[in-house]
């Protein structure tokens, strides 16, 4: 659809129609030219033109003002061209202007337009158009500002405009309204549905071009408004979206319209000047809070605007209820009970009902309740809106927040359920219809008001008859009784709460007395006797005492027991206190038999312990005996036997099975329970009132346990004297009971601690008979404690016995150490004049000691402390070894506990490493001793070459040397066959080192450097002397030891040519003879061939050196064995080959060697075979291989350039 264009007419009618027209128009357009000009004098719009539009016979075009719709006012003039013109006020023919105002509204393109308005089709039949609804528009709004349907309908067809005054202008001819229906009737009767705000112009373009009425942009609004708790206002006819109001306000402030909300929450509002508006509620609808919130919009031409974007929300007015409904008690008031009653648990119906209602009836009447709950009460009686209290029912209402909160309506409350104590109320005292109403623009009102619902407690009534016997007998039935009048009886409030006393209104509190009722002649007494009472249960009550419980105290005045003793000579008792109780309202229970009683009593005795004051469950012997001295007797009625004397059962109690009279008694005990002490006291009793069988008067008679004295005494175990100082620990050995029960001691407890005196005693007193256990916690000074745990038991010696007294015997033994010497060699022989020396490292203290004869030095009676054992001079013959210490402590218990570290040495045996009270250290010296091992230095084994220079390394081990002294080592050499030394030149071989032990044990070499060419053969033994100072302390000298022994070897050899086995190898034979090995052991002979002339190895066929190799294991010491060795034949050919032998014994050791390249022995020379000899350097074979060679590649050069030719 195009919008904001006007029409413009085109002449085609007779020109002297046009100029009377023009006349009239003129006339008027000076008239309002100068108005239009003061209105608008400082505005101007923009006018532009479009196409054209046909309609009827006559044209217009469509035109915008500033993109609004417009319509020229004048269809006989001609269109203005486009450009800028001053705003000017519409001001129309006859006052018509409000009615061009409608039509610019409700026309098509304006703001109002509704189609529904115009004529369905075209006055020929066909479709409408925008075109044609533009067309119309200008008709119509030419006829109003003109007041003329002529000149609205200038150039048109008479079929057109026949049409036009009947369906769009609804005139006839005469201008007569001829069609209510008609378009522009329709707008005329809308008047005043233009907004105030809609504003209108008009352009006048010249004398000669059309006026342009138009308008300024516009815009409209839309309020869609919801309810932000719709589970509260949803079908609830309390609340409403209707009626809510907003002021629309413009940017100055100044109110430009209103909206207000239907049923569906909806509004809206047409002809907002395009610009920014504010939008608030000044009016909620029914029920609703009122929305504070402010909202902004901005109206755009053309377009609706949505306030808030979608929607705005009220809330419903809820209210939030802290206490729903109180209980009280009709008497009490608010939050108080009387007696056992309780104003809590009673049960309350809420009914919530959207509507509000006058009376519960109508409420129920109105169908059923949105909503149901049932509610208790708490101890004050108070019932609350809350999930807590609720006990049944439907979900609560809760408000925006959560918080629990009732919807405006109407609430029917009533009890359903009446608390413990009270009454159930009638139907009409329990019901309460409550409304919650609006009361302010909040959202949370406060309209409820919780009703009181009072209550009466449930009230009863009591009565009793007092009667009295006036004979002893102990058959009740066998009494007489008679009844007493005048006696009173209390009733006392035994409940929690206080009651309302219906004796004197006040309020009674737990403890204090109600009333108090009377008996009457015949012995009754109730709460009913106001005439014996003396006072009456007030008017409205259905009991004197509420719904509780009651204790009944007798109260005997002095003139009744008075006239009962004078008539009846007797002394009337009181019963005891008892307790009623009221449960049921109008309570009037059949009354109580009081019976009074005369001094009587049944007896029971009890034995119990002084001390824990338990019955003891043992046998007890009495007898029993009047103030007179009589003894008390029983004759048993059946078998005609007396009985006198009267013994307790298992459980320390016996009941007598006679009563005694009034009077002074006396009971004696007899026999004692088996543990106790009998008690001589007699206990005196005095008999006066009155106790049936089940509370007996009771007498208590009190034994004492016996006690015990333990004495401990110590004494040494070797002299048997007494030992002072020595603490001991008493501890329960089993549990100590005593025979009431009572545990006085667990097994293992300690029951004390005591030191024997200068007389060797400990003494524990004051002990209670049991089985004990005595423990030694602290010896004597240079005494080991006593771990043995000793057992006594302290036995019950009879009744009479009050102290039972035992001894125990106990010893100790002295802290001992011994020091033991021995042989490392022989560790059962002792070594004496071993001297030690002891130190005490925390004094200082050194004490010196010697090994006797067995090997043992003895250190007794020692302190506590740590010491430390060290050897200070060794036995004759032993080393002195000064890194052998031992450290042991004694501690407070005088145990002996050896140092770790030496409890885990070697050099200590027989020693127990848990503390003892003696202990024996054994320290053991190693003799000086030595031993070695002779080698030879080039093969490292005992078997050498005789050669010029040799050396022998001797590794000498020694032990039992001193450490740290410098010692000298003189070694010689030995000839094993003649058993002398071994001289070379007349010179004795010897070798001498000096070293610095740094252990007892250790190791130290000798190197003997001699001439050994000429001992092939021999063999020598090394022998070995140790110097300290001047003095030899050690020799090892044992021509037979192989340990020290060298042998001295030697080879020689034999080579010879071996042969050629015909493919090219040549074999060479090695005969090597050898000195001086050892039969039965394994060797090797290693052979290697070199040339005689350069030294340099020669090679086998495979390339690798010449080398051949014989393994052998000799039976005598001298022989020999050949080694084949493999060579090229034209490797030796013409030369001289020297054979180089090694011997190998069986660890790898080199023993022997033979390498002598001028040794005519192991030369071999090799000759050429005849008629045939290898080539050698210029014999003429090399020259024809080159000459071939050179052949061979000439051919081959010339083939190539041939072939390169054809090509």
């Amino acid at each position: 659809m195009r919008f904001g264009w006007v029409i413009r007419c085109r002449w085609r009618i007779a020109l002297a129609g046009a100029l009377i027209c023009a006349l009239a128009c003129c006339g008027c357009f000076f008239v309002f030219h100068t108005t239009l000009e003061q209105a608008f004098a400082s505005e101007s719009a923009s006018l532009e033109v479009g196409a054209d539009i046909f309609y009827g016979g006559y044209s217009t075009n469509w035109l915008s003002v500033e993109g609004s719709m417009a319509y020229c006012a004048h269809p006989e003039k001609q269109t203005p061209p486009a450009g800028s013109y001053e705003k000017q006020e519409i001001v129309a023919t006859n006052g018509r202007t409000d009615e061009v105002r409608a039509d610019l509204w409700f026309g098509f393109g304006g703001p109002g337009f509704d189609a529904s308005w115009w004529p369905t089709t075209w006055y020929d039949g066909s479709a409408m158009t925008d075109e044609r609804y533009a067309a119309l528009t200008h008709i119509i709004v030419a006829e109003a500002y003109n007041d003329s349907a002529i000149a609205a309908l200038k150039g048109t067809s008479q079929q057109f405009r026949t049409w036009a005054r009947a369906e769009v202008l609804g005139y006839d001819e005469e201008g007569l309204v001829s069609n209510e229906q008609a378009t522009a009737r329709i707008i005329a009767a809308h008047l005043h549905d233009v907004p105030s705000a809609f504003t209108t112009f008009a352009l006048h373009t010249g004398s000669s071009t059309q006026d342009i009425v138009s308008f300024a942009p516009v815009g409209s609004l839309e309020l869609h408004k919801i309810s932000s708790h719709e589970s509260v206002s949803a079908g609830n006819p309390c609340y409403s979206l209707e009626g809510a109001t907003y002021e629309v306000r413009a940017a100055s402030g100044e109110v430009v319209g209103t909206l207000t909300t239907d049923a569906d929450g909806y509004a809206h509002l047409e002809g907002l000047l395009a610009g920014s508006y504010t939008v608030k509620e000044t009016t909620p609808s029914k029920g609703m809070a009122l929305d504070r919130s402010e909202y902004s919009v901005e109206v755009v031409s053309g377009s609706t605007t949505l306030v808030n974007g979608s929607t705005v929300s009220d809330t419903p007015q809820m209210n939030p209820i802290e206490i729903a409904l109180r209980k009280v008690d009709s008497s009490m008031g608010a939050g108080l009970s009387q007696g056992a009653a309780t104003l809590a648990h009673a049960r309350f119906s809420f009914q919530y009902y959207a509507g509000f209602f006058d009376t519960a009836d109508a409420a129920r009447a109105s169908g059923v309740p949105l909503r149901s709950w049932v509610f208790e009460t708490d101890s004050e009686g108070v019932c609350r809106y809350r999930t807590d209290d609720q006990v049944e029912g439907d979900a609560l209402y809760t408000d925006e927040n959560g918080t629990e909160a009732l919807p405006l309506g109407t609430v029917v409350i009533e009890e359903v359920k009446a608390p413990l104590g009270y009454v159930l109320p009638s139907e009409a005292q329990r019901t309460f219809c409550v409304q919650i109403t609006s009361d302010g623009v909040d959202s949370h009102v406060s309209s409820f008001a919780a009703p009181a619902c009072p209550e009466q407690p449930i009230r009863g009534d009591f009565r009793l008859i007092k009667e009295a016997p006036t004979a002893l007998s102990d058959n009740p039935q066998e009494q007489q009784r008679v009844l007493v009048e005048g006696v009173l009886f209390q009733v006392i409030n035994d409940n929690e709460q206080p009651v309302i006393s219906p004796e004197t209104g006040a309020l009674c509190q737990t403890g204090e007395v109600v009333c108090t009722i009377k008996t009457d002649e015949s012995g009754q007494a109730s709460t009913r006797a106001s005439e014996t009472n003396g006072w009456a249960t007030p008017a409205g009550w259905t009991g004197a005492l509420p719904f509780g419980t009651y204790r009944i105290h007798e109260v005997i005045p002095n003139q009744t027991a008075d006239r009962f003793k004078a008539k009846y000579g007797k002394t009337l008792l009181t019963v005891p206190d008892w307790k009623v109780s009221i449960q049921s309202d109008g309570a009037w229970d059949p009354p109580t038999l009081v019976l009074d009683r005369i001094p009587q009593t049944p007896l029971r005795i009890e034995k119990v312990d002084a001390e824990s004051g338990k019955r003891i469950p043992l046998p007890c012997t009495f007898s029993l005996y009047k103030e007179d001295g009589r003894v008390v007797e029983y004759i048993d009625r059946t078998t005609g036997q007396s009985k006198s004397e009267w013994t307790t059962n298992d459980a320390g109690e016996i009941q007598l099975p006679m009563l005694l009279e009034e009077g002074i008694y006396e009971l004696h005990e007899i026999q004692a329970p088996e543990g106790y002490l009998i008690n001589k006291e007699p206990i005196r009793f005095d008999v006066q009132g009155f106790r049936d069988w089940d509370n007996p008067l009771t007498v208590t008679c009190v034994d004492n346990q016996p006690r015990a004295r333990l004495r401990v005494v110590k004494t040494d175990s070797d002299t048997g004297q007494v030992v002072a100082g020595a603490t001991y620990r008493l501890k329960a050995q089993k549990d100590i009971v005593s025979a009431d029960g009572t545990i006085h001691a667990n097994a293992g407890d300690e029951i004390g601690q005591m030191a024997t005196d200068s007389q060797g005693v400990a003494i524990f007193d004051g002990l209670r008979l049991g089985s004990y256990a005595v423990e030694e916690v602290a010896p004597a000074a240079g005494y080991a404690r006593d771990t043995a745990i000793k057992t006594v038991e302290l036995a019950y010696a009879g009744q009479e016995t009050a102290l039972v007294e035992t001894d125990c015997p106990v010893t100790d033994s002295r802290t001992r150490v011994i020091v033991r010497k021995v042989s490392a060699k022989d560790t059962d022989k002792g070594l004496p004049q071993a001297r030690f020396s002891v130190t005490k490292l925390d004094s200082g203290t050194v004490t010196e000691i010697e090994t006797d004869e067995s090997g043992n030095a003895s250190l007794d009676g020692l302190s506590p402390g740590v010491y430390r054992v060290k050897e200070e001079a060794a036995p004759h013959g032993y080393a002195l070894d000064t890194e052998q210490e031992r450290t042991f402590t004694v501690d407070n218990q005088g145990f002996v506990h050896l140092d770790e570290a030496a409890a885990h040495s070697s050099e200590t045996t027989s020693v127990e490493h848990a503390p003892v009270a003696q202990l024996t250290l054994t320290f053991s010296n190693e003799p000086i001793e030595l031993a070695s091992d002779a080698s030879d230095q080039e093969s490292g084994s005992h078997e050498g070459q005789a050669r010029a220079e040799a050396s022998i390394i001797d590794a000498v081990s020694y032990s039992g040397l001193e450490a740290g002294k410098n010692y000298r080592l003189v070694g010689t050499l030995m000839d094993c066959e003649t058993g002398e030394v071994l001289s070379i030149n007349g010179m004795p071989i010897t070798a001498e080192t000096t070293f610095s032990a740094q252990h007892s044990s250790g190791s130290v070499e000798t190197v003997f450097s001699f001439d050994a060419s000429g001992l092939a053969g021999k063999s020598v033994v090394a022998y070995e002397t140790c110097f300290l100072g001047d003095s030899v302390v050690a020799m090892h000298e044992d021509i037979a030891d192989t340990r020290q022994m060298v042998h001295f070897i030697d080879i020689s050899t034999a080579a010879r040519d071996g042969g050629s086995d015909g493919s090219g190898t040549r074999s060479v034979i090695d005969a090597v003879s050898y000195r001086g090995l050892e039969p039965g052991k394994t060797y090797r002979m290693i052979a290697s061939l070199v040339d005689a002339d350069s030294a340099a190895p020669l090679t086998a066929r495979d390339g690798l050196p010449a080398t051949g190799e014989a393994s052998f294991t000799p039976d005598a010491p001298d022989g020999s064995v050949d080694v084949t060795l493999s060579i090229r034949e034209q490797e030796v050919s013409g030369k001289r080959a020297v054979v180089f032998e090694r011997l190998v014994d069986e660890k790898g050791h080199v023993i022997a060697t033979h390498e002598d390249i001028q040794s005519a022995e192991q030369t071999v020379s090799f000759v050429d075979k005849p008629g045939f000899s290898l080539p050698k350097t210029g014999d003429y074979l090399i020259g024809i291989l080159c000459v071939l060679s050179l052949a061979i590649g000439a051919s081959l050069v010339l083939f190539v350039v041939r072939r390169r030719g054809i090509h």
